[in-house]
């Protein structure tokens, strides 16, 4: 049996669990500058601007970084889900 099949049905035991919403970002505004994600996501502030420039990352009106973006953004690219074999 697939390993993610067993932990759906594991965690589908437990519907309530499905509910429980974490947030990643505790204590972060709901808009970032790219100072305060680039010191967030631990890199260089050009590399959020690279970010921004290569559309990975979007921004507002005001070029500055939605918390629920950068949520996405460090969901979408986390290598915790990721199987290694």
């Amino acid at each position: 049996m697939n390993i993610y099949k067993k932990s759906l049905e594991e965690l589908e035991a437990f519907p309530e669990l499905t509910q429980i919403k974490i947030d990643l970002l505790p204590n972060c505004p709901p808009i970032l500058s790219p100072k305060e994600a680039a010191f967030v996501c631990n890199v260089s502030e050009p590399t959020i601007q690279r970010m921004i420039s290569g559309g990975i990352l979007p921004v507002n009106s005001d070029r500055e970084i939605l918390k629920k973006d950068l949520v996405t953004y460090i969901k979408n690219h986390s290598l915790a889900d990721i199987p290694l074999i």
